[in-house]
């Protein structure tokens, strides 16, 4: 009786990995493309398209929600081989002792501010605290790096901690774009670009 069970058990057994090219590879495909560009850049979403017979469509603000959460699981996935990203059913969560996604230390990276402006931002709690509020990071330190003589701008070693999504969204909240057309003094360019990022910190 105990072989027959073990033969059942066996059968019962499918390898999707051998079927299938496996099923766990092709959800990480799936969370790859949601967090892509290609998907980012999508102005509608046709779900008629492949011939599903559902009469609904997604436009591309509905997208970008999608396009958040697929980033996040993906990043989370090939960066940490962790699933916690992953929620699964109340009961799983309970069993695995998952709680809530992993918070990390982002990369430092150096933003610049007007040379004139640099206490009133590197020593300003109240505006790490605004921050960190509009962010969703748990913790961000501003460091001052040596100066360069006769700049008007001085450079600050950002570091913070957060989940993946709030450190991307405290990057981009920090990231000035130079204008297209780059003629003319540099040094001029950066520093309205210095100022233009310290009027949006005090405006938070």
């Amino acid at each position: 009786m105990k072989i027959q069970s073990d033969a059942f058990d066996s059968q019962r057994v499918v390898s999707l990995e051998r079927q299938h090219g496996g099923l766990g590879n092709k959800f990480f495909l799936f969370m790859e493309f949601l967090a892509s560009r290609q998907f980012h850049l999508l102005q509608v979403l046709d779900f008629s398209e492949p011939g599903m017979h559902y009469q609904s469509v997604l436009m591309h603000t509905q997208l970008e929600y999608i396009h958040k959460a697929g980033l996040q699981t993906y990043h989370q996935v090939a960066f940490t081989f962790r699933l916690e990203c992953i929620p699964g059913t109340a009961s799983q969560r309970e069993r695995n002792g998952i709680t809530s996604p992993q918070e990390r230390e982002c990369e430092p990276f150096i933003i610049e501010v007007p040379a004139s402006r640099q206490e009133q931002v590197i020593n300003n709690y109240d505006l790490l605290n605004k921050l960190c509020d509009a962010t969703g990071c748990t913790n961000i330190v501003f460091r001052d790096l040596p100066k360069y003589k006769d700049y008007e701008t001085v450079r600050l070693y950002v570091s913070a901690t957060g989940q993946l999504q709030a450190l991307n969204k405290l990057r981009e909240l920090l990231a000035v774009r130079a204008p297209l057309n780059l003629i003319g003094d540099c040094r001029q360019i950066f520093t309205q670009m210095a100022e233009q990022l310290y009027d949006r910190l005090i405006n938070l």
